[in-house]
């Protein structure tokens, strides 16, 4: 359990990343690194992807898909953008439902393709707190599957004056998480709202020879609980 970075710190933490771009017809394409993101927000009923091609491996010069070259998503072509610290990418986002399956089919500019499908596992309040005393600790349980070894749940409480803390664990066949007592300690009286949210991280089933990511994450719907003095 421990609590997260300042945004500013992680900043710095992965700033070594090139944000660099280059067109993906100018560079050897068994060095082009499957860089894959999908996260549903049970709350808004919304999934966002993205996606990004880096040279050279996870540090690399960010890629331009050229020519021939595409990724689809569940048979969608996905937009294209440029993100200011982070150079070229690819992303969407759909209203609905989780779909059952999650694919991927990134095409080369040789011809290649590379299909990776996947599932998010829904992820269900099984018991939480109605109202909690200030400073003091607390935890909530989840349904929808223990936690595997390549998994984190994250847990945030927010108050209604802009103050929020989180958490997380990481700990094998977890099924709930516990907050400490300064979670709440610097938090006002009245209503807050807890969220969890799970990742898991792992290699893409198809890449080249210089490998991949696939970060998938399920937020759940915001529940009520009440803060007393």
């Amino acid at each position: 359990m421990k609590k997260l970075l300042p945004f500013a710190l992680a900043i710095l933490l992965t700033g070594c990343a090139s944000t660099e771009t280059a067109k993906s017809d100018a560079v050897k394409q068994s060095e082009i690194y499957q860089d894959y993101n999908i996260e549903y927000d049970a709350g808004s009923e919304e999934l966002s992807v993205d996606v990004t091609f880096r040279f050279g491996g996870d540090k690399g010069t960010t890629l331009e898909l050229s020519g021939d070259s595409k990724i689809l998503f569940n048979g969608e072509e996905l937009r294209s953008g440029t993100r200011f610290f982070g150079g070229a990418y690819y992303y969407d986002s759909f209203k609905g439902e989780l779909p059952q399956t999650l694919t991927f089919e990134y095409t080369n500019n040789d011809g290649e393709k590379y299909v990776n499908t996947n599932t998010i596992v829904p992820v269900f309040y099984a018991e939480y707190p109605g109202s909690v005393k200030k400073g003091e600790s607390f935890s909530v349980s989840w349904s929808g599957g223990a936690l595997g070894s390549d998994e984190d749940m994250y847990g945030t409480i927010s108050d209604n004056n802009g103050h929020s803390y989180q958490c997380n664990t990481s700990a094998t066949g977890a099924t709930s998480i516990s907050f400490p007592p300064n979670a709440t300690a610097e938090m006002e009286a009245g209503k807050a709202k807890i969220t969890l949210k799970r990742k898991v991280k792992k290699t893409p089933e198809q890449t080249t020879n210089i490998g991949g990511r696939i970060e998938l994450s399920f937020e759940t719907e915001k529940k009520q609980i009440e803060i007393l003095p």
